[in-house]
């Protein structure tokens, strides 16, 4: 057969597995965000409002705003905001912890929502009960954080957050 004279970029890393996590971010009814597990991937190297800006960015980019939901441990209550850019940005409170609220999103989601979600983060725990959760394992997608990080570091890097979210 003929050769491709002009292939497509490799995603970095370019594995299989990264460019089926990056699609199932960008396909998914929702896209629940571990904040603090991302964070925590960079050693914390990113604010909670640098890692908000490079979520915006990202998700305006993959034209996924409205379906991403950014959550963080912690709060001075259990709150809810949507950003001027779109995005859901919640804190678990001080009782609760963003594990917590992410499980409890995705068995309401895929349950009586139906909805197919996308879940980032690299905690074992969290992904056993998102997968325990799930109304069938089809409706969730646990993403690699190494996906969500290269999609992060490829959008936004120089944008700034936008002003009035709390608690990052």
């Amino acid at each position: 057969g003929l050769l491709n004279p002009h292939p497509p970029k490799p995603l970095p890393g370019g594995s299989r597995r990264l460019r089926a996590d990056s699609e199932a971010l960008r396909l998914a009814d929702a896209v629940i965000v571990d904040g603090d597990n991302v964070r925590g991937r960079t050693a914390f190297a990113w604010s909670g409002a640098e890692l908000l800006a490079r979520v915006e960015a990202w998700a305006a980019d993959a034209d996924v705003t409205s379906k991403v939901l950014l959550l963080f441990d912690h709060g001075d209550e259990a709150d809810a905001l949507v950003t001027r850019a779109g995005v859901a940005v919640a804190f678990s409170g001080p009782r609760a912890k963003a594990d917590d609220v992410i499980a409890d999103a995705v068995r309401w989601l895929t349950g009586p929502a139906g909805a197919v979600v996308s879940v980032a983060t690299a905690d074992v725990e969290l992904r056993g009960r998102c997968e325990k959760g799930a109304r069938a394992r089809r409706q969730l997608n646990l993403v690699s954080l190494t996906a969500m990080l290269a999609a992060l570091e490829r959008e936004g890097a120089d944008r700034p957050a936008q002003p009035g979210a709390r608690g990052t």
